[in-house]
């Protein structure tokens, strides 16, 4: 069950990851979307932070840098694809 958050006139945001600190690194061959992802995930209630830290819980990954691979496994954050994030 997802909680409903109003956020003003004609506004309503999901919490489904609402306690969620995420760090996005994703990547096309063309362009970084990384922004628009992160855009999403703060709409859907998550914490968006712009650097790997001991904090994240979730990195959202797809064709960014290896050494996000690497921090993710020391860091004991869950590596998910940005299909996750979609409604």
């Amino acid at each position: 069950m997802f909680n409903l958050i109003f956020t003003g006139p004609g506004s309503v945001s999901h919490s489904c990851f609402l306690g969620l600190v995420v760090f996005v690194d994703v990547r096309s061959s063309y362009s970084n979307h990384s922004e628009s992802v992160s855009a999403e995930l703060q709409k859907l209630g998550a914490t968006v932070v712009p650097k790997l830290t001991s904090s994240v819980t979730h990195i959202v990954f797809k064709d960014g840098s290896t050494a996000t691979i690497s921090k993710s496994a020391k860091l004991r954050a869950h590596l998910v694809n940005v299909q996750w994030v979609e409604r």
